[in-house]
C-alpha cells in the first residue's frame, strides 16, 4: 500500500511495463516515448523504459498534440495499461530511458529504499 506523505497526498511507484502487474491498482507514475494516439482520442501508446508497449487511458478526450517522452501519472491496471490522471510531455527529447528504466529497476529491488 502507498505510504501517506502528507494528507491528500499518497507515495506513487514509478515503474516500467514489465511491473504493471506487480503494482496493479497502485498509484504508479512512468515514462515512456509517446507512439501514437487512439482515433477517438481517449487513449495513447507509449514505449516503457523496458522497451513494452503500454495503454494510457483518458478520463477526457485529449486537447493537443503528444510527442515526445511523455510523463504518465496514474493507476496501474496490470497488463491492460494505465489509468492516466494526468501526463506531463517531457521539454527534451534527450532523456535515456535506459538509466531511467535501470533506475526504477534498482529502486523496485530494495524492499523500502526511502527508510
Amino acid at each position: 500500500m502507498p505510504a501517506e506523505i502528507k494528507e491528500g497526498i499518497s507515495m506513487r511507484y514509478s515503474v516500467n511495463g514489465s511491473m504493471l502487474i506487480k503494482y496493479m491498482d497502485q498509484p504508479i507514475t512512468m515514462i515512456g516515448m509517446f507512439i501514437r494516439a487512439s482515433p477517438d482520442g481517449r487513449s495513447f501508446s507509449i514505449q516503457a523504459p523496458d522497451d513494452q508497449v503500454v495503454n494510457c487511458t483518458l478520463a477526457d478526450v485529449l486537447t493537443e498534440p503528444l510527442s515526445g517522452y511523455i510523463m504518465v501519472v496514474g493507476k496501474s491496471r496490470g497488463k491492460h495499461g494505465i489509468e492516466c490522471d494526468d501526463y506531463i510531455q517531457l521539454p527534451s527529447d534527450k532523456f535515456d530511458l535506459g538509466t531511467y528504466n535501470q533506475a526504477v529497476t534498482i529502486i523496485d529491488s530494495i524492499p523500502n529504499p526511502w527508510r
